[in-house]
């Protein structure tokens, strides 16, 4: 079990925190001098309380209990953990290339029909009930199927696909319709790698890039040859959290596919900034009782 956060630039206000203590040290040790001017402390105490010390620590520990789970909710605080039962709620998108190199015939027929079929493998592997939806990306993203638990409605939209006439992929669009497979030959020339990365990062994204194509590349059918391109498709995988897949036969897609889906059992997402605002406020009743009741007397 692991975190992350989707704005972690809301982290900077759990500096508040220290901040209380020190006043609070502060204030503290200008009472104590206060305090120690009268002949008779002990009067005062009773009268003031003795235990202000410890009862205003109890307020102060509640406040920053209130701060830090405001802060934490702020910031997209996101827990991934493995499913009780090993049984997973992921849902998947499957975001296919279709741009000119794609048709390139080194993996037979072509990169992207394979890419189709591999597609297809794939949402019959995932269990029942699973939610999948279709992308198509190129020089634009196209959303080819909404997100269904129907397996034939997502094979459809699948076979649907039709190769790109505008040359570049963009990976960038396909991320943001929050693709976590992408099947591509890695040939990217529109986009910026690191606004992907970023995006995936912020979004809580599991993004697992599977290689279509040879490293001696192939004939597209428009005047060039296509080689396999893999260092873009390997950093977005590695720095998501995700993972790289080089495939070229069936049996290693199968193999890689099988894997995804037990990475991502293991990777189920639970968000917990609504818990922490209600935990927030469960823990300002409690200080707000606290202060305004005589219970607080006696702390």
């Amino acid at each position: 079990m692991f975190f992350s956060f989707k704005s972690p630039e809301y982290l900077i206000l759990l500096l508040v925190i220290p901040l209380l203590f020190v006043i609070h040290l502060f204030t503290i040790n200008s009472r104590k001098r206060k305090y120690l001017k009268f002949a008779n402390f002990e009067a005062i105490a009773r009268i003031k309380g003795i235990d202000f010390f410890s009862k205003n620590w109890v307020i102060l520990i509640l406040s920053s209990l209130i701060i830090l789970s405001i802060v934490l909710s702020l910031s997209g605080f996101v827990i991934y953990r493995t499913p009780f039962g090993g049984s997973s709620l992921y849902s998947f998108t499957i975001a296919v290339d279709s741009s000119q190199s794609m048709m390139a015939n080194d993996v037979p027929p072509t990169r992207f029909e394979r890419a189709k079929k591999s597609a297809i493998n794939f949402i019959d592997t995932v269990p029942t009930g699973t939610n999948v939806s279709v992308i198509s990306f190129s020089s634009f993203s196209y959303i080819e199927q909404e997100m269904t638990n129907s397996k034939s409605d997502a094979i459809n939209a699948v076979n649907r696909i039709e190769s790109s006439q505008i040359g570049g992929t963009d990976f960038y669009g396909a991320i943001e319709n929050k693709a976590i497979i992408l099947l591509s030959d890695g040939q990217k020339n529109i986009g910026h790698l690191d606004e992907i990365i970023a995006y995936a990062k912020t979004n809580g994204l599991f993004i697992y890039t599977i290689a279509i194509g040879t490293r001696e590349g192939g004939d597209t059918g428009y005047g060039f040859i296509s080689t396999l391109e893999t260092d873009d498709l390997e950093r977005i995988s590695l720095e998501s959290g995700g993972k790289f897949y080089e495939a070229q036969d069936e049996v290693n897609l199968a193999l890689a596919f099988v894997d995804i889906i037990k990475l991502t059992n293991e990777n189920v997402a639970l968000d917990m900034s609504k818990n922490l605002l209600i935990l927030a406020f469960v823990l300002f009743l409690l200080e707000f009782f606290l202060i305004n009741t005589r219970y607080f007397d006696f702390i």
